[in-house]
């Protein structure tokens, strides 16, 4: 089952070749790290991708969770669809002429290759706690309904602060 979604390389792969196509319409560019130094890609879509930051956005994240595979194959199809799509539908030409969609394809890389590779049923990043454990449920880890949790190999451990 592994091999019918996309490796994390794969995505980034496929980002940079949706900017060779569409340059016009799309632009890519880190937006950090990650804790096994991985960029987290950020894709920016709309018509006359260099006045994006003018019109209202939509923010769209996959796999959060890093077992959630489907979530960075959606958001790949996703925006394989408008790219491919937005001169022949009205509805996807009106939404990059009037929008920006800012899409994150895979919020979390390391726990997604890390259950792609290791142990399916990951659900966290891939961060040293220091005593042995690892990771942080990056869902539980906003600073609006942070619950500070000490037990750091918990599935649901929110780490030590909010990000």
């Amino acid at each position: 089952m592994k091999q019918q979604y996309q490796s994390y390389e794969q995505t980034c792969n496929f980002l940079q070749d949706c900017v060779k196509k569409y340059p016009d319409l799309i632009s890519i560019e880190s937006i950090g790290k990650t804790w096994e130094n991985r960029d987290i890609m950020l894709a920016t879509i709309s018509l006359n991708v260099e006045n994006a930051h003018l019109k209202p956005a939509l923010l769209y994240t996959g796999t959060i969770h890093a077992r959630e595979w489907i979530g960075n194959e959606l958001a790949v199809n996703f925006i394989e669809y408008l790219l491919k799509n937005y001169s022949s539908n009205p509805k996807v030409l009106q939404t990059l002429t009037k929008n920006t969609l800012y899409i994150v394809p895979c919020l979390n890389p390391d726990g997604f290759e890390y259950s792609r590779s290791h142990f399916s049923f990951w659900r966290k990043n891939r961060r040293d706690n220091g005593d042995g454990t690892f990771g942080v449920d990056l869902n539980r880890n906003f600073s609006v309904g942070y619950g500070k949790s000490s037990n750091t190999a918990s599935n649901v451990y929110s780490g030590p602060e909010p990000f």
